[in-house]
């Protein structure tokens, strides 16, 4: 597996020399003791790339990317302390004949290194902040400094879904930034047609920015040091499980459908399988609960596949030993009342399912996870 993952980064040949999507200015990549890693498209197999890390008073690391035989390339960092604003330099070297000297440097600005964190799932986990009771005080809070730890990146959107049939481990499909939250909840949302056009803060997931504050909030009262946290958002509305799962993992369970599968995790799941991340945060479940729930035990309905998602990504997101632990955390949140789409009789055996059939988090075939339960919402 984890000779496979490096040999197949990409599936694509390039012209140009690029960053895959999700390196940008103001990113947070994975700090110690995990490795992080940079990686995208070079012009040809034969391309030479190096990497420099500079803390902003010297260059701390140097290091030679792996360029593979489809001319994807990448550049795993050794651990790196809490923080920090660094520029990260991705130089080609050679084999870039043809690219004027700007296109053959890429820079990353004002990186920070702490814990990343990638959530996903369905509307539930889409939904906006802005669409929260809480959003006038917690953008109060953003403006006055509080969170200013809490960096976003997202990738899709409610209904802006980037499907594929095949990997895609580099892209530069649906390109966007990261922001500090400090920053980006300052941006102007000017009215068009009666339509406020929310800026990055107040479009991002309110499950996924709630955990961030919460998470801040606790090493606060405890006292801990507080490290940059990095969110990644890839989630869309009305999305089944199966979607997100690979072909071979979708068919180890009984019951799913075929119309659905796979599509979501090749599309916007694989582009970011070679992140470092500290942990996984899912929100779904609505639009499988009309289907059959099964039994993790029996391979069958729901309770497979959710025990399938959880031991699928962690072993695709730790395939290079030294970057994302194998057992990462795992937060799975269950659904509220009003999220059966119809089918309330489903309501307990979804939450059920979503245990894997054990009726608790962590469990023997669900280690080291977590559920944060809504069933009180409506």
């Amino acid at each position: 597996m984890r000779t496979f993952l490096l040999a197949a980064l990409l599936h694509v040949v390039s012209a140009d020399f690029t960053l895959s999507v999700g390196f940008t200015d103001d990113m947070v990549l994975q700090m110690e003791p995990e490795m992080a890693s940079i990686y995208g498209d070079a012009p040809l197999s034969t391309s030479q790339i190096e990497v420099s890390v500079n803390d902003g008073k010297s260059v701390v690391e140097t290091v030679t990317a792996t360029v593979f035989a489809d001319s994807s390339w990448k550049a795993t960092l050794k651990p790196k302390p809490m923080g920090g604003s660094y520029l990260i330099t991705a130089t080609c070297k050679s084999g870039c004949s043809g690219l004027d000297s700007n296109s053959s440097v890429l820079v990353l600005q004002r990186v920070t290194f702490g814990n990343v964190y990638f959530c996903s799932g369905q509307s539930n986990m889409a939904l906006s902040i802005y669409f929260t009771f809480e959003i006038p005080e917690k953008t109060a809070e953003v403006l006055s400094g509080k969170y200013s730890n809490i960096r976003t990146f997202m990738y899709g959107s409610m209904g802006g879904a980037m499907p594929s049939y095949t990997p895609r481990y580099t892209t530069q499909v649906g390109l966007t930034s990261w922001y500090n939250i400090s920053y980006s909840a300052s941006i102007p949302e000017p009215t068009d047609k009666g339509h406020v056009q929310v800026n990055p803060f107040h479009s991002f997931s309110a499950t996924c920015l709630n955990f961030g504050f919460a998470l801040t909030d606790l090493l606060e009262r405890e006292g801990k040091p507080v490290p940059p946290i990095g969110l990644i958002q890839s989630a869309i509305g009305g999305t089944r499980i199966e979607q997100w799962i690979d072909n071979s993992t979708f068919v180890s369970c009984k019951n799913g459908t075929p119309a659905y599968n796979s599509n979501l995790y090749y599309g916007m799941v694989t582009p970011f399988v070679n992140t470092t991340v500290k942990g996984f945060l899912w929100y779904q479940g609505e639009n499988n609960c009309g289907e059959v729930m099964g039994n993790s035990m029996t391979k069958v309905g729901y309770g497979c596949y959710q025990v399938a998602i959880v031991d699928f990504w962690r072993r695709m997101f730790s395939a290079v030993e030294g970057t994302t632990n194998s057992l990462a955390p795992f937060g799975i949140v269950t659904l509220a009342s009003f999220g059966n789409e119809g089918n309330p009789q489903n309501m307990a055996h979804m939450r059920w399912s979503q245990t894997g059939n054990y009726g608790t988090l962590p469990n023997p075939v669900m280690p080291n996870t977590f559920l944060a339960h809504a069933y009180d919402m409506g």
